[in-house]
């Protein structure tokens, strides 16, 4: 009788076998694999895609051709469409060998495919009698998508007006901005930039763009904006698409002159510094910037002071031309705060404009001194004192140590008790400063245990903070006396479950938890642990106890396959079986509460506009610095760090932490001993905002210095 033809399926997601099935009687079980079967991997479809004409990407792709069966197998592959081509279309495999085949792309016939989704398939056969019954096949689609190339089209960012302000003479906020012009078609470009406004010049005003790819124009007010009368002066820029017009696109130029105002002070951020902290200090933060800015058309004198003598500003004044930046910082003065009481303690930071008083400002200083936390009483670890033995003993152990911590911040006295006399502590009363820690001991009374009748003892265990009760804990003793005559019975500790809790993707805490199992009966007993749930498992699952014999397990975690579930709340049943004879049987539930994870912590930068600046060879240059906001506007707290890509643009502060919602000012600003040697040119470089932490948010933003030849 001719061996049976097997059909196989795997499920695995890299392979799929197909093959005929057919069974010569018997009693209905599967056949064994005799024949030749045919597994093509992976059974995956093949999908290149590009512009029409060409190129397509993938242009390839690789197939495994292999007989899983115990006998040859003859195979044969064929393509539907004449723009694929194939490395091998027929051949004969031994059984468990394999051949790899490439399905490709006919560039020049795909090519000369229209536009649109085109279809087709590639099918293999196999046959394991010799080539006259193909009865096993696999089939991969194919499909092909060649896109409509649009013609080039030209689209301009951002659309707004070029708007300046400034007094007559100059200077102008801002004077340069930045297009970027992008071919968002399917074919190259060609473009000009014009404007009639000669107060205005291009840093490019004619080019080519291919397809998908961008230009940045530089529009700059010039030398001719510094003669213009005070008043509103418009124009336009016109970015024209040479090639076909699609896309043409007129911008609005708009420059309001104002009359030369005198200096005017602005102080940002126009809020209190707050700062914290224990009785003592440290407090945080310890200083804070304020960024001074002349928002007038003439120069400024400027003073800075504060009402209190634990708060300073430095420095404390000084001199502010038209549009420049200054950074000022206030600061705690760490021995005068030392001495502060607790509660909130107040000073006033105020900045005078001296030169006509237009903006001054006072902004509050607010230190909350907070009380050193009392002394606070840990016991390690929270477990019970187990003990066992035959009547008259010797018990095990006879004695156990804990480990007594003061985690608040002033001392303590503490004591340690028991309720029953046959177990106590040395020592058992003392005093502990702040981190401070102790062992004692906790001992059996053997000569009183040695006459106790069978049966269970209890007492209960005090650990006390006798300066402010902060910490009480109370733990158990338990002796059990057994009575040789009785039959083993298990006794399982601690009594409470084991809850666990954690993120989605983990890790989760505790990760385990320990059990004491023991004998308290007078004969030897077989134990085991077993789990509804195959996420808990045990670190020993069966055992053997004698009289008075103990034994620690611990139930761990999957940490892997919990790592894979969603929020959710899972348990589990363990029991703890007396397989013997069920004298003590007991079960724990064991739970694990998935939660939902935190937004992680997230950059934000603001404004988010570039660092320009500008004037002629040796200064002074307008703006001298920019000053930026960030913010962490996640819900975890984030590291950042703040860099110049050029050394004559400094920063402060470099890096720093921010809590969800917290606020930092960094100021850059121009390092007045390296620009003011430089020659008239334009100066570029890169400001970074980077969140160390995940890298969530952050920015940068360019600078452009440009520097002209003295008037």
């Amino acid at each position: 009788m001719a061996a049976p033809m097997v059909l196989a399926l795997s499920l695995l997601p890299a392979l799929l076998v197909t093959s005929c099935s057919a069974s010569a009687g018997g009693d209905g079980g599967s056949p064994p694999l005799e024949g030749g079967i045919l597994s093509v991997s992976p059974l995956e479809a093949f999908a290149p895609a590009g512009p029409a004409g060409g190129p397509f990407l993938p242009d390839a792709k690789s197939y495994t051709v292999t007989n899983l069966g115990a006998t040859h197998l003859g195979w044969e592959a064929e393509v539907s469409d004449p723009w694929l081509l194939l490395s091998a279309t027929a051949g004969v495999l031994s059984a468990g060998d394999s051949l790899p085949l490439t399905l490709s792309l006919d560039a020049v016939q795909a090519a000369a495919l229209p536009d649109g989704v085109h279809t087709a398939t590639l099918t293999f056969r196999g046959d394991d009698s010799g080539g006259s019954n193909w009865d096993q096949t696999a089939t991969v689609p194919v499909t092909l998508s060649a896109d409509f190339v649009y013609e080039g089209e030209l689209a301009v960012y951002p659309p707004d007006p070029f708007q300046a302000f400034g007094p007559e003479g100059g200077p102008f906020l801002p004077n340069v901005k930045t297009y970027t012009l992008v071919n968002i078609g399917g074919e190259s470009l060609d473009w000009t930039l014009t404007s009639a406004e000669t107060w205005v010049s291009m840093s490019g005003t004619a080019g080519t763009i291919g397809a998908g790819d961008f230009q940045s124009v530089m529009v700059t007010l010039t030398e001719e904006a510094n003669q213009l009368i005070a008043g509103q002066h418009l124009g336009s820029l016109g970015f024209i698409n040479t090639t076909n017009g699609s896309g043409d696109t007129s911008i609005g130029l708009d420059l309001q002159v104002s009359d030369v105002p005198a200096g005017r002070l602005t102080v940002l951020p126009d809020e209190a510094y707050l700062a914290s902290g224990q009785e003592g200090g440290p407090f945080a933060p310890m200083s804070k910037v304020y960024t001074l800015i002349n928002t007038g058309g003439d120069s400024l004198d400027w003073t800075a002071g504060t009402s209190e003598p634990w708060t300073n500003v430095s420095p404390a004044a000084g001199t502010i031309e038209p549009g420049q930046q200054f950074p000022i910082t206030v600061q705690l003065d760490e021995a005068a705060t030392a001495a502060l009481v607790p509660g909130d303690h107040t000073s006033t930071l105020t900045v005078l404009n001296t030169t006509n008083g237009d903006g001054d400002t006072t902004e509050g200083i607010i230190l909350t001194v907070e009380d050193i936390p009392e002394g606070t009483l840990a016991v390690f670890p929270a477990e019970d004192y187990l003990a066992s033995g035959m009547e008259g003993g010797p018990f095990v152990p006879d004695a156990k140590t804990y480990t007594l911590i003061n985690i608040g911040g002033q001392p303590l006295v503490w004591d340690a008790t028991s309720t029953e006399g046959w177990v106590s502590f040395a020592p058992a009363t003392g005093t502990l400063q702040p981190d401070e820690q102790v062992v004692i001991t906790l001992s059996l009374d053997g000569a009183s245990a040695t006459g106790f009748l069978p049966g269970d003892y209890v007492s209960n265990l005090s650990f006390s903070n006798t300066t402010n009760g902060a910490g009480d804990t109370t733990q158990g003793a338990s002796l059990s006396v057994i009575d040789a005559g009785l039959p083993g019975s298990l006794r399982v500790f601690p009594l409470g479950p084991f809850d666990a809790q954690g993120f989605e993707g983990g890790p989760f805490s505790p990760s385990s938890q320990a059990y004491t199992l023991m004998n308290v009966g007078g004969q030897d007993i077989d134990w085991s642990i077993t789990s509804t749930e195959t996420w808990v498992q045990p670190s020993q699952a069966t055992g053997t106890l004698s009289p008075t014999d103990q034994v620690l397990v611990s139930l761990t975690l999957d940490q892997a396959y919990l790592a894979t579930l969603s929020a959710n709340l899972e348990s589990s049943n363990v029991t703890f079986a007396n397989l013997t004879s069920g004298d003590g049987d007991t079960a724990r539930t064991v739970t694990v509460q998935i939660d939902t994870p935190p937004a992680p912590g997230f950059l934000s930068v603001s404004p988010a506009t570039d660092f320009i600046s500008n004037g002629y060879e040796g200064g002074p240059f307008t703006p001298g610095a920019q000053v930026y906001t960030l913010t962490n506007t996640g819900a975890l707290t984030l590291e950042w760090s703040a860099s110049s890509s050029v050394t004559w643009v400094s920063t402060f502060p470099s890096s720093g932490t921010l809590y969800p919602g917290q606020d930092q000012v960094v100021s850059f600003d121009l390092v007045s001993t390296e620009v003011n040697t430089f020659q008239s040119s334009v100066y570029q470089g890169l400001l970074s905002f980077v969140n160390t932490t995940d890298g969530n948010g952050g920015t940068s933003q360019n600078i452009t210095l440009t520097i002209d030849p003295p008037p």
